[in-house]
């Protein structure tokens, strides 16, 4: 290969005229980016700051106005959007301003989070002037517009500069959004101003007002042919343009604080809400069930997308969110796109005007990111390009939707739909119906089977424990006539039945009780005023006697002041098996207490003991009707039923009880009742 030649000297260079060459270019390449930018005048006429700024990429976050001032600034040259960066952005501008002339900075992001611009004060010191962004609390002397925006006027650098000749003076920018930054820069002195903002407003309202057309048009025609496509479509119009005219371009920043945090919190998963009801809105439109339904399952994935958005909503992970919108805002297009071309191939005519809505939609949405992500000349109908699109999107898709009214019109397809319908409703009312009327059976049915295997347990019972004390005074009986039998000894078989006595009592007075229920149907319930402590008192001369044979204390801490509403009969049987199941279960030395106290509109009863306590699986089967009798502390028998009867005859009283066991350290029972 020749060596190249030398175009001045036509000699071949050295290594040494080489690296002179490089160590030059260098250098002018770092006098370039060092330049001042040149001075801007603020006209009536808007002038596009892009052009004429430089810019700092600050990834460590680390710059102040002291330090960035001794940075070198890239030129601008038209970039107009940054992709996502870790640190904040400087940018610096100098604008050439009269005396007494105010000018006015439009930043036409709203969403970016934090704006701050820093300049010279009157004795020539650099300081933070005004600060805006989506995060900055407006006060009423704000001017409330949907941009941020800075009025900027000439600081003379002493009182008695008075000049009426232009002045440059330095500014520097620092922008700070964890999203994509476009950043559009407007510089115009205040009629210019106002008219920028007019032109912007009569834009928007063009588009809202498209919209609302549309809207308005699609609900019309759900209320009118019930299809649910227009619903779809509709809920995707009104999300989209909250998401595009009130998030993207700034509306909602006139909204209340917390109004205006929620909604930049949760801006992704508008977007993300929107493309819920586009999908759904296409696989309606487009039968995807019936000609693609494969392919349609995919938009599970983007529904993945929309729930992660979504979190990092939550998380306030904005970076991640713009990144997965982004994503989502290419891919769903995309989506909807191939469905409607495989939907289209397959016969389905009515996907035409679909095809040109998304076709149109995904080229300005390639446009728009890449304009977000690399960097384009500053055009000011690039930022327009979205939703330019997306209302001829919308347009194309209204059409779409008449197309597809007049193809359902010529193959009757909404009688067809109807009768569907109905047939689908009548078959589903009829399976709830036949449902409802199975599960009846099988609830009752197991309430027979419950009650037969109680009756089944109650005569084994009867078989067992009734036969017991008879045999025993049977037996004495059988002695006495005999004349055999000896006082003490009579006295030692009479106390030994006692306690067979006491449990069969209790056992015929629960099964009486449970028959009674039982042929009633219900438990006719007759509530009276009562005093608790006589009601106690009654049952204490019976268990008491039972208490001091097992060496048990039973203590009664009830005031006599305390009065219940409940049914005597009732109250009886309810104390008296908690009663018993505490002497049951309680060894000899324990003590047993009866407490109660007033609560609000209830008595509270409470009967503990320091018996052998429960497990919580215990626990969980006490008040089951087929639950197995367990033996006592010293081998006491019964049914299994006293538990069960005491939860059903507080319920019948509007009563409540609860209980919390400590397995070998006794059990508390707590009884609410109606307060007198």
């Amino acid at each position: 290969m020749p060596k190249a030649i030398n175009t001045i000297t036509g000699q071949a260079p050295n290594r040494r005229s080489i690296k002179l060459l490089g160590c030059l270019s260098v250098l002018i390449g770092l006098c370039a980016l060092s330049q001042p930018v040149s001075a801007v005048e603020c006209l009536k006429t808007p002038h596009e700051l892009n052009k004429s700024m430089g810019y700092y990429e600050d990834t460590n976050s680390s710059e102040t106005i002291s330090s960035i001032r001794q940075r070198p600034f890239k030129p601008a040259e038209g970039l107009l959007n940054f992709r996502l960066q870790p640190g904040p952005l400087w940018v610096r501008f100098s604008l050439s301003l009269k005396a007494n002339q105010s000018c006015f900075l439009n930043v036409g992001n709203a969403t970016l989070e934090w704006v701050e611009l820093f300049g010279q004060d009157t004795q020539g010191h650099w300081t933070l002037l005004k600060t805006a962004g989506a995060k900055q609390v407006q006060t009423a002397d704000t001017l409330r517009t949907n941009a941020h925006v800075f009025e900027i006027q000439r600081q003379p650098s002493s009182p008695s500069n008075t000049s009426t000749q232009s002045a440059e003076q330095v500014y520097y920018l620092r922008v700070r959004t964890p999203t994509v930054m476009m950043l559009p820069l407007t510089l115009a002195d205040a009629t210019g101003h106002a008219q920028l903002l007019i032109d912007k407003h009569l834009q928007e309202a063009t588009y809202f007002g498209i919209f609302m057309a549309l809207l308005l048009y699609n609900l019309f025609l759900f209320y009118s042919l019930r299809d649910r496509a227009y619903l779809f479509y509709s809920l995707y119009l009104a999300f989209v343009t909250l998401y595009l005219l009130f998030y993207l371009n700034g509306y909602y920043l006139f909204l209340p604080e917390g109004l205006r945090a929620l909604t930049h919190r949760f801006a992704f998963t508008l977007a993300g809400i929107s493309v819920i009801w586009g999908i759904l809105f296409c696989h309606t439109f487009l039968k995807a069930s019936e000609f693609a339904p494969r392919f349609s399952r995919l938009a599970w994935g983007l529904f993945g997308l929309i729930g992660l958005a979504t979190c990092f909503d939550l998380l306030s992970w904005r970076t991640q969110g713009a990144q997965t919108i982004q994503v989502l805002g290419l891919l769903g297009p995309i989506y909807m796109l191939i469905l409607g071309i495989l939907v289209y191939r397959r016969g389905y005519q009515a996907a035409r005007f679909y095809l040109l809505a998304w076709g149109q939609y995904i080229l300005a949405m390639e446009v728009y990111v890449w304009m977000l992500n690399s960097p384009l000349p500053a055009y000011n109908t690039l930022r327009s390009v979205l939703p330019m699109s997306s209302a001829l999107e919308m347009l194309l898709l209204s059409f779409a939707l008449a197309h597809r009214v007049q193809i359902l019109q010529k193959e009757k397809q909404a009688l067809q739909l109807k009768h569907m319908n109905l047939i689908k409703e009548q078959k589903t009312a009829l399976e709830t119906q036949v449902k409802l009327r199975t599960n009846e059976l099988e609830t009752a049915l197991t309430k027979v089977q419950q009650l037969n295997q109680i009756k089944d347990q109650l005569f084994s019972v009867l078989a067992h424990d009734l036969r017991t004390p008879f045999i025993a005074l049977k037996g004495a009986l059988m002695l006495s006539d005999r004349q055999t039998l000896s006082p003490e000894i009579a006295v030692e078989m009479i106390n030994s039945a006692k306690a067979s006595i006491n449990s069969v009592y209790a056992l015929l007075e629960n099964l009486l009780a449970w028959a009674r229920s039982q042929m009633q149907g219900e438990d006719a319930v007759m509530p009276e005023r009562l005093e608790l402590l006589s009601q106690v008192l009654e049952l204490n001369d019976v268990f008491g006697l039972l208490a001091k044979q097992k060496e048990i204390e039973l203590r009664v801490e009830i005031p006599a002041d305390l009065h219940v509403i409940a049914d005597p009969n009732h109250l009886q049987l309810i104390l008296r098996n908690l009663i018993s199941n505490a002497l049951k279960f309680t060894p000899r030395g324990g003590m047993i207490i009866l407490r109660a106290r007033h609560q609000q509109t209830e008595i509270q009863i409470e009967i503990e003991d320091t018996g052998i306590g429960m497990s919580p699986e215990q626990v969980a089967q006490l008040f089951k009707p087929n639950l197995a009798s367990q033996p006592g502390t010293e081998q006491e028998s019964g049914s299994g039923l006293g538990l069960y009867l005491v939860q059903s005859y507080v319920e019948a009283n509007q009563g409540q009880l609860t209980v919390s066991s400590i397995k070998d350290s006794g059990t508390l029972f707590k009884l609410n009742l109606p307060k007198a």
